[in-house]
Parts: structure tokens; C-alpha cells; sequence
């Protein structure tokens, strides 16, 4: 009878230790436990072995949650040091950026300088290489605007064009001489027209409309210290396309700013540039590259810079209403 008791009961130990018995069946198995040696020792190995096996699940949940906390530590570290990165890129941004504005701005009220942009553009699609110069010198009231272009590789033979135009305060005259190689010169002026000439000093490669366009501008910017010209100089890239003041839209520009005065040495842009063919109705596209570079003087245009060419060489032409 105690042999069929013992079977009876080590087959509900398992559940006895796990607490998964009714009342009755514990009082059952508990009195047999007090008269029962051996069942006693059973109880204590399955105790030992259900503890073993809660220890282990625990420690494994510790492990768990310490190798989580350990990820999310880490991936809180590197999250704060690419935050930190950013605020670093964005603040030097705005800081250079800032400096570059205003050291512009002060030659803005200079009356007596001389500004000289040398172009260099070759077109991709149609292998147009074209080489100008546009010369700006104002002295006071007057000024004077002297541009220089040479096309080289197009459909026509070479041509070279100059055109000057003389500002008094009032009036402007404009003298225009074009020559195709091989042919003869073409020279043609417009004398005396009422203009509001403004100097093209203002030339000025960025501009931000409002603070949002300066943060974005900041953001995006990349910014390089490199030799330009022999000066020392930003490398500045990457700016949006509305901070770069040309009339193509713009894939790819790069632009040199002196850092002791803010100006523009130098400006790279890779672009496109559409024409409308009133022929057949028509736009084209067409890939080019552009280089720039700027020269400046101040205080040093004469007088003599403003003297006008002998207007009987040119056929004047009468001024549009």
C-alpha cells in the first residue's frame, strides 16, 4: 500500500513544486511526505533542479537587458556625437558665412574702385568655348563699364566683340565694336540715353533673402580653408541654389571668398543654360562650364580711365523711345 502511495505522489511532485495542485491534493501529499523518507529527498531534488532552472532564466534576462542597455547607451553616444558634429558644421558655417556678409557690406559705399571678372565658359554640346572680360570702374558719379568677349569653335568663324559704356551721372553712351575674322568691323554707338546706371559692384555670388535661407545655406555649405590667387581664402560648395546669384540653373558651384575681405576671387559652376528658337518653337538645353575670376582695386581709378573713344568712327544709332 505505501509502495502504490509513493508512485501516487511522485507523480504529482512535479506539480506540488510548481505550486499546480488543488488543496485536498496537497494535504494528501503532504502527509505523505511526513511518514515517507525517500519522497522527502525526491521533493528536495526536484526543489534544487526548478531553482537551478529559475536562476538560469533569470540570469538570462539579466544578460538580455544588460547587453539592451549596453546597445542603447551606445547608440545614445554615437547619436549625441553626430548631433554634436552637426551643431559644430552648422554653427562654424554660420559663423564664416556671417563674417564673409559683413566684410562685404563695408565696401559697399566705396565710390572709387575697379572690379574685373575674367570668364572662361566652354559649352559641352555644341564645343563653343567663349573668353570674356567685364571691367567695372566708378569714380563718384561716373562710370564705366568695359567688356571684352571672344567666341571661340562655333558654327560662324571666330568673333570678338567690345563694348564700352560710359556713365556721367545722367546720361549713357555706348560704344559697341564687333568683328567676325576674316570680315570687317563692325562699329556702332548710342549716345546721350537717360539711364539710372548702377555699378556692378554689387556682383555678389551668395545672398540670403531671410534667416531661414542663411540656416539652410549653413546646413547645407561645405566649407574649406584653401590658397586661391595667392590669398588665403574659403572653398565654400554644396550651397543651395537659391544663395547663388545666376541666371542658370545650377548643378554643381564652387566658390573662393577672400577671408580678409569677403570678396569673391574666384567662382566655378557647372550648369545648364536654355535657349528658345523662335523658328520652329523651340527650347534647348545646353551643358556648360563656367570659371570666374575677380579682381579688385580701390581708390586707385584716374581720372583718364573716363575719356570717350572719337565718336566719328562709330555710325551712330538713334535711341528706342
Amino acid at each position: 500500500m505505501r509502495e502504490k502511495n509513493c508512485k501516487i505522489v511522485r507523480d504529482l511532485l512535479p506539480n506540488y513544486v510548481e505550486n499546480l495542485t488543488e488543496k485536498e491534493t496537497n494535504q494528501y501529499i503532504e502527509e505523505h511526505l511526513k511518514e515517507c523518507k525517500e519522497c522527502q529527498e525526491i521533493q528536495e531534488s526536484m526543489k534544487g533542479e526548478i531553482k537551478f532552472s529559475q536562476n538560469e532564466d533569470e540570469k538570462k534576462k539579466i544578460d538580455g537587458l544588460k547587453k539592451y542597455h549596453t546597445k542603447l547607451k551606445l547608440l545614445k553616444s554615437i547619436v549625441i556625437v553626430i548631433l554634436l558634429i552637426f551643431i559644430f558644421h552648422v554653427a562654424r558655417n554660420m559663423l564664416i558665412l556671417s563674417s564673409m556678409q559683413n566684410k562685404r557690406k563695408e565696401y559697399q559705399s566705396v565710390d572709387n574702385y575697379w572690379v574685373k571678372a575674367n570668364n572662361f565658359c566652354f559649352k559641352y554640346d555644341s564645343d563653343e568655348v567663349l573668353l570674356y572680360q567685364i571691367a567695372t570702374y566708378q569714380k563718384g558719379n561716373r562710370a564705366l563699364l568695359d567688356s571684352y568677349k571672344v567666341n571661340f569653335g562655333t558654327s560662324e568663324k571666330e568673333k570678338i566683340t567690345k563694348c564700352k559704356q560710359y556713365y556721367n551721372g545722367k546720361q549713357l553712351n555706348t560704344y559697341m565694336d564687333s568683328a567676325v575674322l576674316g570680315s570687317g568691323n563692325i562699329k556702332k554707338a548710342q549716345l546721350n540715353r537717360e539711364s539710372s546706371y548702377e555699378g556692378y559692384f554689387s556682383i555678389d555670388t551668395m545672398y540670403f533673402e531671410n534667416p531661414i535661407d542663411f540656416w539652410l545655406a549653413s546646413v547645407c555649405a561645405s566649407i574649406n580653408k584653401e590658397v586661391c590667387n595667392g590669398k588665403q581664402c574659403y572653398r565654400i560648395s554644396n550651397l543651395p541654389e537659391f544663395t547663388v546669384n545666376d541666371e542658370y540653373s545650377s548643378l554643381a558651384d564652387v566658390i573662393y571668398v577672400e577671408k580678409e575681405t569677403g570678396l569673391t576671387l574666384r567662382y566655378i559652376s557647372k550648369s545648364t543654360s536654355s535657349s528658345y528658337s523662335s523658328d520652329d518653337d523651340t527650347e534647348t538645353q545646353e551643358k556648360q562650364e563656367q570659371i570666374i575670376n575677380y579682381e579688385y582695386g580701390f581708390g586707385t581709378v584716374p581720372n583718364e580711365i573716363f575719356v570717350e573713344p572719337d565718336v566719328s568712327e562709330y555710325e551712330v544709332m538713334q535711341n528706342s523711345q
